[in-house]
């Protein structure tokens, strides 16, 4: 089913979580550029987060202060600890670089939730464990493509949603 809404408490929440998606997503750049790395923003229904960080040149890495990138998303953590004794002083300073960093970046926390959206639309997160959803805002308007019954907007035909889609991907209009 497709839906369309204007409803102004829509409206602010998907302007509010775009912001801080935003938000999100520059302070992770910022946080992975200052070791050389990108960041990873990682997204499931009910969230957005960032993930960790992969390193731009991994053969320049020390794997006895950091860990192999992870099978999945390539992510690298610090260790523990120095696997080597003689480490010990190089794996502080990168410990302190990481935790210095991570305050400064991310003083909201590394998550930026999607409640906010489902709930001015009359449902939560929990109802899409066995219902999609996808949505975009064009022109001050939210279009919605879900199975999920939806409050505070209007069913509409596929072929406007479409249209709305066709025409948002262009990037034509606010």
């Amino acid at each position: 089913m497709f839906f369309k809404t204007n409803n102004p408490d829509v409206l602010t929440a998907w302007d509010e979580y775009a912001t801080n998606r935003t938000n999100l997503r520059e302070n992770a750049d910022a946080f992975a550029e200052a070791f050389n790395a990108d960041a990873v923003i990682l997204s499931g229904g009910s969230d957005i987060h960032f993930g960790g960080i992969v390193f731009r040149n991994n053969s320049e890495i020390n794997r006895d202060i950091w860990c192999k990138p992870d099978r999945q998303f390539k992510t690298s953590n610090l260790r523990v600890r120095a696997l080597k004794k003689e480490l010990q002083e190089e794996w502080k300073a990168e410990k302190a670089k990481w935790v210095e960093l991570y305050a400064m970046h991310f003083p909201n926390g590394t998550r930026v939730k999607k409640d906010g959206i489902y709930k001015s639309l009359g449902f939560d997160w929990g109802n899409l464990f066995f219902n999609g959803f996808g949505a975009f805002k064009h022109n001050d308007t939210i279009y919605i493509d879900t199975s999920i019954s939806i409050k505070n907007a209007v069913e509409i035909l596929g072929s406007e949603y479409a249209e709305a889609k066709a025409i948002h991907e262009k990037g034509v209009g606010p």
